[in-house]
């Protein structure tokens, strides 16, 4: 991560929120504030946990009642189902039974609604653009069986013109996630290399359709408009992810959020710090349990 926190570590407090450049804990609404300017904000999740999506929810209040123009980016969807996110954010009467059912909200992500919904409720009710991000599952796919050479000129129409697979950094930290996998720890060169390249084409595809609605829904300037992108954790620690792959083109201010739980899953063991390059900000959570959905 960035070299210039990456050697301390940042408090962790519940509720709290670091801001770890500085190693200040701060309240949401200063959050808020340390945003002005931000264009582009990836808050980590575990998909999961209920917890995270709070604070995904809360960091939209607060932007919203900080006066930015907030747009949210999902990696629930694929761009593809556009329209009914459209019809979410501008049609007061379209009901959520039938945006479930025609947005295919299981087919395209399969985590329980339940767990979103606040998140939805609040975009549908304040009038909040949403996006969808991803692409669809073949492209990913072929990207990680055959590799980025085998994309038909359609598939690569969907995906930026760079995508970085050579930062050794990230390779290590991929390595990292699997290392005490007993279903991936013992993968061959061969498999972690597509899952890899898969990996990179995923957060260089998100962060592509990000910037582009960002680029198309941004008031004169850009400077109040903000994207808040909703994405797993995997794909926004210490901004070797999604925000990395964002860089390659983009010149605005961009941040990230990872809620932080205060007890370690494994040991249960008091968490009161942490590596200040895992995010820009901390959000202190409390100590996981079971999923309720």
């Amino acid at each position: 991560g960035d070299p210039a926190r990456r050697d301390r570590e940042a408090p962790v407090v519940l509720d709290g929120v670091t801001d770890t450049a500085k190693g200040e804990v701060i309240t949401p609404a200063e959050l808020a504030a340390r945003l002005d300017g931000v264009e582009l904000l990836f808050v980590g999740e575990s998909h999961t946990d209920y917890e995270f999506h709070q604070v995904q929810l809360r960091t939209i209040e607060e932007l919203q009642r900080r006066g930015r123009k907030v747009l949210i980016g999902l990696e629930m969807y694929p761009a593809g189902e556009q329209a009914m996110l459209d019809k979410w954010s501008t049609d007061p009467a379209y009901t959520e039974a039938d945006f479930l059912a025609q947005s295919r909200w299981y087919k395209n992500w399969g985590y329980h609604w339940e767990y979103y919904r606040p998140i939805f409720d609040f975009a549908h009710r304040h009038g909040l653009r949403m996006f969808g991000l991803n692409v669809p599952r073949k492209v990913v796919q072929t990207a990680r069986k055959e590799g980025l050479a085998a994309l038909t000129p359609e598939q690569r129409e969907l995906l930026p013109a760079t995508i970085d697979t050579d930062s050794a950094e990230y390779r290590r930290l991929f390595q990292a996630f699997f290392s005490d996998d007993g279903l991936h720890g013992g993968m061959s060169a061969e498999m972690f290399e597509g899952m890899f390249t898969a990996q990179c084409t995923w957060d260089a595809a998100m962060a592509h359709n990000a910037l582009k609605a960002l680029a198309r829904h941004s008031e004169a300037g850009g400077t109040r408009a903000i994207m808040v992108v909703l994405i797993g954790e995997g794909h926004v620690a210490y901004g070797l992810g999604a925000e990395r792959q964002a860089r390659l083109t983009f010149q605005g201010r961009t941040a990230s959020i990872i809620p932080v739980r205060i007890e370690d899953p494994k040991t249960h063991q008091p968490v009161t710090e942490a590596r200040a390059s895992f995010a820009s900000f901390f959000w202190g959570v409390p100590p996981e349990q079971d999923p309720l959905y």
